[in-house]
């Protein structure tokens, strides 16, 4: 966690699963990338984000599953990501049995 900002260390501490607090940490280093190497982060009352002495950068982040997502701008600006899990096949036994005609009546 050596080169997250204070905030983003104690928000990753709070994950419970480790690529959660992966992925914190990541999208902390992409908004430093933007921001600068020494910004600093913290929230509104209603726990929105921002930068510290850099007012006309507005940014949200979101991740889910694998994916990060950074939005920037000089207005207010949001993203959402939500990794959909992949349907899994049926079985081919069940599959077959769902392409057999019903009995004549």
């Amino acid at each position: 966690m050596r080169g997250a900002t204070l905030e983003r260390r104690n928000k990753a501490k709070r994950y419970t699963q480790r690529d959660d607090t992966i992925r914190c940490l990541v999208g902390g280093a992409m908004i430093q990338h933007i921001a600068g190497w020494d910004y600093e982060e913290d929230y509104t009352p209603e726990g929105k984000p921002f930068i510290c002495g850099r007012e006309e950068i507005h940014f949200n982040l979101s991740h889910s599953g694998k994916y990060v997502a950074l939005a920037f701008g000089d207005t207010e600006v949001g993203v959402d990501v939500e990794e959909i899990p992949q349907a899994e096949e049926p079985a081919p036994e069940a599959a077959a049995q769902e392409t057999q005609a019903a009995p004549a009546v």
